[in-house]
């Protein structure tokens, strides 16, 4: 009887061991079929699209190409939407609207992150911080301090998407000190990248995520003249940072479908002008033992029939007729044509002459430095607005330096160095005499006589002199002896506030009446 009463009790307790095992095996064997399902993210993205909504392929177009690549990638929770720059100006209808028509179409589509590109602050940091204000999606510009600005600024967010945890970090163009001069940047000041990025990773770091993108409004590549204290280096960010898995990159409208860099960073480009979009998918490891894999490419923007352009142009039908009305507006009828003629001194009927004339007038000068923006474009005949902007597609403002001889024949060397590669400015209002060798490419024993005709000889005599706030802020490293001198106290810098095409127009109507 003890025997058996010992046998049931170990049969009681193999059939408890046995249970056990067996729920042990089965939840294990769940927990190896739940890990073994991949997880999936596309990430599209956008870049330099500079408010194109006219001919094709435009905004509108992109949209609905865009609308559809999301449904396709199983919806906004298995999709990130990132625009990485120059969003707002380039365009007439971004002109006319100051950057609204941009950031419509950033909040109609849903966009969950934008990264600021220069183009956006050309309307300047007072009135870029009340677009803000209104935009839906995260804005990133993580190497910037701005005084007083828009508190809506990140410079990383963890997005959750498909069960994933993926980092964004955002970073602005590190060269805006390089094109804006004056007000436009006003309270604003860039950081270096790099620094920038020191304080983030450790943050990004510690929240683990499954994948790490870095979104920035620059190139694969640094132009020598851009190099400076603050610049950026995306291959040397790849190499310190291996723990970055993708970097969208963008400003330099460059078609880059997929390109290495460091150890295992993906970079990504779409083009600009609404042209393109980039298609990123990332698959990723259900054990995690490996880097997840990166496929990406870039598909060309497709027609979209009138119904599906009506539908997504409805937000935005009274801006966009409104811009149209204004583009075909007449600005003034020319008897000769005014083409763009490049020569030291600004010739007559030339594209500079109008833009040095245009600018002294509106800023009470006698004298003018200035180029023609767009070397090929001419005005000839019915000039309307849109003529108007093709010749000023920027929104640089007219600033005043007081100058002394020695500053004046300064710039001038400058300009003459750069007169076989691009973008040099003509003088008006100055005369200038003997010595210059274009061949040479500098000058010497140079004689100046100014408007009154009398020779400018003194060192100490100042005069008042009109510049272009891009050019004084070294026109993107290319005069950095202009800003240098623009920089001095000495020379009394000023900022009038007024856009040089608005003084052309000004210029063009009274000419002729």
């Amino acid at each position: 009887m003890q025997k058996k009463l010992n046998f049931s009790k170990h049969i009681k307790h193999y059939s408890l061991a046995t249970l056990a095992l067996v729920l042990t095996l089965v939840l294990a064997s769940c927990s190896k079929r739940t890990s073994t399902v991949e997880k999936k993210l596309v990430i599209i993205q956008t870049t330099d699209i500079h408010s194109h909504f006219t001919g094709f392929p435009n905004w509108i177009s992109l949209a609905a190409n865009i609308a559809e690549a999301r449904r396709k990638a199983g919806g906004i929770d298995k999709t990130l939407l990132i625009d990485t720059g120059d969003t707002l100006q380039g365009s007439i209808s971004g002109a006319i609207s100051q950057g609204e028509a941009g950031l419509s179409m950033l909040n109609h589509l849903g966009y969950d992150a934008w990264v600021l590109g220069n183009h956006d602050f050309d309307f300047g940091t007072a009135r870029l911080a009340g677009l803000l204000k209104q935009a839906h999606c995260d804005i990133f510009a993580a190497n910037i301090a701005w005084k007083g600005g828009s508190k809506r600024l990140k410079s990383w967010k963890l997005y959750r998407k498909n069960g994933l945890k993926i980092a964004v970090v955002g970073l602005t163009s590190p060269y805006l000190e390089k094109w804006f001069w004056g007000r436009k940047l006003k309270g604003l000041k860039v950081v270096s990248a790099m620094n920038a990025l020191a304080k983030i990773m450790p943050e990004v770091l510690k929240a683990k995520p499954d994948f790490t993108i870095l979104a920035l409004h620059h190139g694969p590549y640094t132009p020598r003249r851009l190099d400076c204290p603050v610049a950026l280096n995306v291959k040397t960010i790849a190499k310190r940072y291996p723990q970055i898995n993708l970097i969208l990159g963008g400003h330099t409208h460059q078609s880059i479908p997929g390109q290495k860099f460091g150890y295992d960073t993906w970079f990504v480009e779409p083009g600009r002008h609404a042209e393109k979009y980039a298609w990123i998918e990332v698959s990723f490891d259900p054990a995690g033992r490996r880097r997840p894999t990166i496929r990406s490419k870039l598909v060309p923007t497709r027609r979209i029939s009138k119904k599906e352009y009506a539908g997504f142009a409805a937000p935005m039908r009274k801006l966009l007729d409104k811009t149209s009305k204004f583009s075909y507006r007449t600005v003034t009828e020319l008897d000769h044509p005014i083409k763009p003629m490049l020569k030291l001194s600004a010739p007559p009927r030339s594209m500079a002459r109008i833009f040095c004339e245009a600018m002294a007038e509106a800023a009470g000068t006698k004298v003018a430095m200035s180029g023609a923006v767009n070397r090929y474009a001419e005005l000839s005949g019915r000039v309307t607005e849109w003529n108007l902007f093709s010749v000023e597609p920027f929104e640089d403002t007219i600033c005043v330096l007081e100058l002394n001889r020695r500053e004046f024949l300064t710039i001038v060397n400058e300009q003459i160095k750069q007169w076989r590669l691009e973008r040099p400015q003509s003088v008006y209002g100055v005369s200038v005499e003997g010595g210059w060798n274009p061949k040479a490419r500098y000058h010497l024993d140079t004689s100046l006589r100014l408007p009154n005709g009398e020779k400018w000889t003194s060192d100490t005599k100042r005069i008042p002199v009109a510049f272009s706030s891009y050019v004084l802020a070294s026109a993107g490293g290319r005069f950095p002896i202009l800003k240098k001198i623009a920089d001095s106290k000495a020379v009394s810098g000023r900022d009038t506030g007024i856009t040089i095409r608005d003084a052309i127009r000004c210029l063009l109507r009274k000419q002729k009446r």
